[in-house]
């Protein structure tokens, strides 16, 4: 779905520049640059619209290893970061979708190099324009770059202080980038900032953010079973694999911290305030703004957990712990990967199944209810085409609206249902309840989608929230 809608802001930067972009969309567009570019060579294929992902996740993985290289000057501890950046799930996950998660990681890590010689005070003159230009690039990629600057300016702050003239240097570099930026928050200003839904848990998120970091999204607690089921219920489901990523967090702290901390006190302190402070920022914006939570919004830290996996393998082969830290990784790492590639527990949002199937199965004459109309730019760009029938809920008083005349069965045709992330519009089922349950044939399930089919349809009128047609 978020595939999808890349997609079609590439095409509007092409067809229609940064203000026809902005009119659909707020993220910020430089990966949508990479995208067009990448379409216009080879076509809207899923391979061209994930290679400028997939470049830059590959160079990410290189850009981990040369910052490391560079804050801590140890050739073993930067292949160690590197190595586990080219494998770990979470950055394979972002590396092989089409938007701007890899992008904004090789950023962050490019960031962090031009800034670092405000620490060692190995301070170039040109390192003041690499600090503007990157922190520019990341904020073009994605609002949330900001969190990786503040945290560098608290950061650099308390190793200086307020007097600190190199401080006030870097500060108007920030500016500079900021003020670069500014158009495009005038653009989108009339844009809604509100993403995803409301979560639960909230004291979770930064140890899932964690967990993440170092299991990706195909090991535990699927994305599915967080937004399903209650934190409660999920943590006891996969107490198991919780349990082994919590060792392997609680062994790369104890293996890494020591090393970095023996070879340098302000590269130690930098890298524990680069892992905790950019997702402690996103998870205390939710409580101010009107903004969702996700792992992926502080994807900036993911390098700081990459070199501690680094520094702990260093000493691998004199300490008996950095081989437990090593083994336990290489463990999860391994039984994520392959639960990625090959459980559908684990698999991303299918619509293509479903598209194919109704296009297969679909009579003239019956009629598609779609559960959440997110789901519609996927199954259009798989080739499906709206139908004047089609029923398409777009919020929690359309389904209850939706429930009400589905319930009759009056029309002798037939209903097709397509339940998508029910948890984002109809968390009790309203729908299906309404269709009856035990009534309808499976069609097929996929992950993130389940096709059902009933006998019979009732008069569906349009509401708020439900429209009966093909949507603008």
């Amino acid at each position: 779905m978020d595939e999808v809608a890349s997609l079609r802001n590439a095409e509007a930067l092409t067809s229609s520049g940064l203000s026809g972009f902005a009119a659909q969309d707020h993220v910020a567009p430089l990966s949508a640059v990479f995208d067009s570019a990448s379409i216009a060579i080879g076509g809207t294929g899923e391979f061209w619209m994930r290679l400028p992902a997939a470049m830059a996740g590959t160079l990410a993985a290189g850009a981990t290893y040369v910052v490391s290289r560079r804050i801590l000057g140890d050739p073993g501890i930067a292949f160690g970061a590197g190595l586990f950046a080219a494998v770990a799930p979470f950055a394979v996950w972002f590396g092989q979708e089409a938007r701007m998660y890899s992008l904004l990681l090789l950023i962050a890590n490019a960031y962090v190099w031009a800034c670092w010689g405000l620490i060692d005070g190995n301070i170039r003159r040109w390192d003041w324009a690499l600090m503007a230009l990157t922190a520019g690039l990341g904020l073009w990629t994605h609002h949330y770059m900001a969190l990786l600057i503040t945290a560098f300016g608290v950061f650099i702050l308390a190793r200086r202080g307020f007097r600190n003239r190199s401080l006030w240097t870097w500060a108007a570099t920030q500016a500079v980038a900021l003020a670069a930026f500014v158009p495009w928050l005038v653009l989108t200003g009339g844009q809604g900032n509100a993403t995803g839904f409301e979560k639960s848990g909230q004291l979770f998120w930064l140890p899932y953010t964690l967990f993440s970091d170092v299991a990706g999204m195909s090991l535990g607690p699927s994305t599915r079973d967080l937004r399903l089921s209650g934190t409660a219920q999920v943590i006891m489901q996969n107490a198991p694999s919780i349990a082994l990523v919590s060792a392997v967090l609680a062994a790369i702290a104890v293996a890494g911290v020591p090393v970095l901390w023996r070879r340098s006190r302000a590269a130690a302190a930098w890298i524990l305030c680069w892992g905790l402070l950019p997702p402690t920022l996103a998870i205390a914006l939710t409580f101010v703004a009107d903004v969702s939570y996700n792992s992926r919004y502080a994807i900036t830290s993911f390098p700081a957990v990459a070199i501690l996996v680094g520094a702990a393998g260093s000493r691998l082969t004199t300490v008996w712990s950095a081989r437990v830290a090593v083994a336990l990784t290489a463990c999860v790492v391994a039984w994520s990967l392959s639960n990625w590639y090959t459980d559908p527990h684990y698999a991303k949002d299918d619509l293509r199944s479903p598209a194919v199937t109704l296009a297969q199965q679909m009579g003239p004459n019956d009629v598609l209810v779609v559960d959440n109309m997110h789901a519609l730019p996927s199954l259009e760009y798989y080739g499906w085409r709206c139908r004047p029938s089609d029923v398409v809920v777009s919020s929690p008083e359309g389904t209850k609206a939706a429930a009400r005349d589905l319930s009759t069965h009056m029309e002798p045709r037939t209903t097709w249902l397509l339940v998508f992330r029910p948890w984002e519009l109809d968390p009790q089922g309203s729908l299906l309840a309404a269709l009856g349950e035990g009534r309808g044939v499976v069609a097929g399930a996929w992950p993130g989608s389940t096709l059902i089919r009933y006998a019979g349809s009732g008069p569906v009128s349009a509401a708020s929230g439900l429209t009966v047609g093909c949507l603008d």
